[in-house]
């Protein structure tokens, strides 16, 4: 039976889903076969149409989704303490940004949820996260006032010469003692609960064995990723992105982790950027 999977092609995906794909587990009756797309676009896939039977999504992707997709148990990326990271070319206070235009990857992305209960009056100008340094680009023209930077952009915009204005999540943990879950793995309701089962015991077994050959993975990923970016063309560098996003929350999604996916849902939609309650279905 083939299992049609959708992620993104940064790194902690690539090591989500890799070993699956590849048979490095048993896999049984289950084939996966990926295709890969930017945070926005999986967003609108996964909400457009049936294509998909597992795939990455935004937590606040999910509130659209939920019809039709049960979260799994594992693969969340989650920020404890950290999150995507606010920029601008020079230097700026939070405050300041009131009204001000920022380049975001996306209006479903968590990474803007939280940001717009930061900032209520931003103006968002979404700029898709490919091709990579479109943010980037956008803040340096001065198309935008600030840029948020999501996946491994949070590691690079120094090297870019950027200034942080705030780190999106530390002002949630300031807020709420949570981590922030950012990004979650979904899968089709109608599989049926047996197949449901089975694959996600799979894709949790894909993850626990990247976490095993940890190196190999990183090597490999350095070796294969399409996007050609340069400051990543690190070995430490990758391996300091794999810590905050591929650990012991991405094998295992625990119960603050949860608690804080249903409080930001609920928090969406006391705030109006959410239309409806959204009940989290875990797998």
């Amino acid at each position: 039976m083939d299992i049609r999977l959708a992620y993104s092609p940064d790194s902690d995906d690539f090591f989500m889903f890799y070993p699956a794909m590849m048979g490095w587990i048993p896999t049984g009756e289950y084939r996966f076969l990926a295709e890969t797309f930017d945070t926005q676009k999986l967003n609108q896939m996964a909400n457009e149409s049936n294509r998909f039977d597992v795939s990455a999504i935004s937590l606040h992707a999910y509130a659209d989704l939920a019809d039709h997709y049960l979260v799994l148990p594992h693969g969340a990326s989650v920020g404890r303490n950290y999150g995507p990271v606010l920029i601008s070319k020079e230097p700026r206070t939070l405050d300041s940004l009131a009204g001000a235009r920022i380049a975001v990857p996306g209006l479903k992305t968590t990474a803007y949820l939280v940001l717009k209960l930061m900032i209520p009056s931003l103006t968002p100008v979404v700029t898709p996260i490919e091709p990579f340094y479109r943010i980037f680009d956008s803040v340096e023209e001065k198309e935008t006032d600030a840029g948020l930077v999501i996946h491994e952009g949070r590691l690079i915009y120094c090297d870019r010469g950027f200034h942080l204005i705030a780190d999106i999540g530390k002002w949630w943990y300031s807020q709420f003692a949570l981590p922030l879950p950012l990004g979650v793995n979904v899968i089709r309701r109608d599989l049926g609960q047996d197949h449901i089962r089975r694959i996600s015991e799979i894709l949790q077994d894909s993850i626990r064995y990247s976490l095993a050959h940890r190196e190999d993975m990183i090597r490999l990923w350095m070796a294969t990723d399409p996007r050609g970016i340069r400051e990543l063309r690190n070995t430490a560098r990758i391996d300091e992105y794999l810590s905050l996003y591929a650990n012991a929350d991405t094998e295992s999604t625990t119960p603050d982790v949860k608690l804080a996916a249903s409080l930001l849902l609920k928090l969406g939609v006391e705030h109006h950027l959410i239309p409806h309650p959204v009940e989290i279905d875990w797998a």
